[in-house]
């Protein structure tokens, strides 16, 4: 009898308890919140579910004008009409072929396709992205993708001193002397918003500090370069110590590379951002540094063909990339411009209770964002990139966060209002549930959240195909036209 009762008092406190934790607010682990506890979940739905009753109305799409050799003969521009694939997602165009839209990025692609115009520099694109792209996931493959169409080599980007870049197939590296200062860590390591480099990120050295790169052999087409470009600012003059590691990453003989001898570089002290350039067939190079200022990064890369550069934040929501220093990005569009801009933000944004009133307002933080790189980069594409697919588990379990449509067509409104073009890519990855059939397909983390470089590899391609029946549209138009000289 005496057992009966313990059990009937178990039962009852183990009620009480979770009839106290049904009280408690959500709880939140990081990017992840947990699910709200409800002894009754599976009878009936909880009240305290999320009911996205609001609505934010998709825009429609401009027509893109497309003009002829002379710009200032308005009245002969003619309305281009696209076609697209039915297993592509298409990018929405919202700039009615104004600067800011596809028109540029597109035009330079076919010029590569087509060897016509050459820029004499890689068509360089910015990918700015929270921890779903951090490691190079995604972007590795997209490069891989792009440079295999289009032409180019080399991993892009390399933050200096970035520990994150541990993460990466890619690339290599090592550090020392140097000390990380970054956006998202700004109260702890007495982050400067006026020293910032393009990642939002910057790295004071002292002389001895040294970085090397190496490349790696999981992505041809990353596994070697023909020019690498540091990036740097300093008030001093000094010498920098460059070795470079000649040789082909496709040939086996010479798969490691040769090591030259260190070539001492002059640096003159300037307030200016400024640019060292190695050129030769590398698989990898190292830097020594004389003197002390504050190191961005290196670009890794080639003369012609794509470049992809990872710029990935953890936990950032993308608003404080309105708060780059102008200055410093029109010295960055001057010594390595961009073609196309784009920035996926919004998962960090995205909550169980969110309401259109909110997401509009973070859009409205973000068009600063867009404004700030029109203004800096005037001749780039922007695509604002939609938020990715999140799961929470709720009454029918894990199901796509319910606000996430409201966000999406927040950010699609923000990027027509903007006149820049957009993408969906939560329609790209497979809509409702796609995040949850990628975990079970092992794509993604048991988080609900983020892809891994299996998921990466199918986000890229999407993305790539995409990206391509654009830049077809555009290459039929001005070879039907004739007006590749």
């Amino acid at each position: 009898m005496k057992q009966t009762y313990r059990t009937f008092i178990t039962i009852g406190l183990t009620v009480a308890v979770l009839l106290f934790m049904h009280q408690l607010p959500t709880l939140t682990i990081g990017d992840t919140e947990l699910r709200p506890v409800s002894i009754l979940s599976q009878l009936t739905e909880s009240a305290d579910s999320p009911k996205p009753v609001d609505v934010i109305p998709r825009p429609k799409q401009q027509p893109l004008l497309v003009g002829n050799n002379n710009a200032d003969d308005n009245a002969n521009q003619v309305v281009f009409k696209e076609t697209w694939p039915n297993d592509v997602v298409k990018i929405m165009d919202y700039s009615g072929g104004q600067p800011g839209g596809m028109k540029h990025f597109y035009t330079q692609l076919s010029r590569l396709l087509c060897k016509k115009e050459l820029p004499g520099r890689p068509v360089r694109i910015a990918y700015y992205g929270d921890s779903f792209i951090e490691g190079d996931i995604l972007t590795a493959d997209l490069r891989e993708m792009l440079q295999q169409r289009y032409g180019g080599y080399g991993p892009g980007w390399i933050d200096a001193g970035n520990i994150i870049n541990s993460m990466r197939l890619t690339i290599g590296t090592r550090y020392s002397g140097m000390t990380e200062h970054t956006v998202m860590k700004a109260k702890e390591n007495g982050y400067d918003f006026m020293k910032a480099g393009i990642t939002e990120r910057y790295y004071p050295y002292v002389p001895g500090s040294r970085m090397s790169f190496t490349s790696t052999s999981h992505y041809p087409h990353s596994a070697q370069w023909h020019a690498a470009r540091l990036y740097l600012r300093t008030a001093s003059n000094q010498t920098v110590a460059i070795t470079p590691v000649n040789g082909n990453a496709n040939d086996d003989a010479n798969a490691n590379g040769n090591a030259t001898a260190s070539q001492p570089r002059s640096l003159t002290g300037s307030p200016s951002v400024q640019m060292i350039e190695q050129k030769g067939s590398m698989t990898g190079i190292s830097y020594q540094m004389g003197g002390s200022g504050t190191l961005f990064g290196v670009g890794l890369e080639t003369d012609n063909g794509i470049c992809v550069d990872n710029f990935s934040m953890r936990g950032s929501s993308g608003m404080s990339l309105a708060s780059l220093p102008e200055p410093t990005l029109k010295d960055f569009a001057r010594l390595r411009p961009y073609d196309l801009i784009v920035i996926q933000f919004g998962q960090n944004a995205v909550t169980a209770k969110g309401t259109a009133k909110q997401y509009e307002h973070y859009m409205k933080q973000m068009k600063k964002v867009v404004e700030r790189f029109r203004t800096c980069f005037p001749d780039a594409s922007i695509l604002l990139v939609g938020a990715s697919d999140r799961a929470q588990r709720g009454p029918e379990g894990l199901t796509t966060i319910q606000t996430l449509d409201l966000m999406i067509a927040a950010q699609e409104q923000a990027a027509a209002d903007c006149r820049i073009a957009f993408y969906n890519l939560w329609q790209a990855m497979g809509g409702k549930g796609s995040i949850v059939r990628m975990v079970d397909q092992g794509m993604a983390a048991k988080d609900y959240i983020h892809i891994n470089y299996k998921g990466g590899k199918a986000v890229a391609g999407a993305i790539y195909k995409s990206i391509v029946a654009g830049e077809s549209n555009y290459t039929k138009y001005y070879k039907e036209k004739g007006t590749w000289k």
